[in-house]
């Protein structure tokens, strides 16, 4: 059964971003059990004015090859591509959003992210 973590950041993110290129967004979770990412969706409020670029990240590792983004004047997208070889995501990880640019003035409102997880069968 496809688990789902959901971060929202709620108002602007030209204030969520000021001083925090890379830092943490919203919550972190601690996974239950041993999971593969299958599908990650991004929904703006407010379409942003230029692309905002994303990051999921295990225990501050990517789950990407490329960041994911909002484009500019988008509201959703979704993503079913990450890293060609990732290892499973294991127990007790700790998983992060993280805001790696929000672009210029006007880079939306009320941002939700939604991460699918698999479970993986210890073996």
């Amino acid at each position: 059964m496809v688990k789902t973590l959901t971060w929202f950041v709620g108002g602007s993110l030209d204030k969520a971003s000021e001083g925090l290129a890379g830092a943490g967004l919203g919550k972190q979770y601690r996974v239950d059990g041993n999971y593969r990412p299958v599908a990650l969706r991004l929904y703006m409020g407010t379409a942003p004015r230029s692309d905002v670029l994303l990051d999921v990240r295990d225990d501050g590792a990517t789950l990407f090859d490329t960041s994911p983004q909002m484009d500019a004047l988008g509201i959703y997208k979704e993503y079913d591509v990450f890293m060609a070889v990732y290892p499973t995501i294991a127990k007790n990880s700790y998983l992060t959003l993280a805001l790696t640019s929000a672009g210029t003035k006007g880079s939306g409102r009320d941002l939700t992210v939604e991460l699918d997880l698999e479970p993986v069968s210890e073996s």
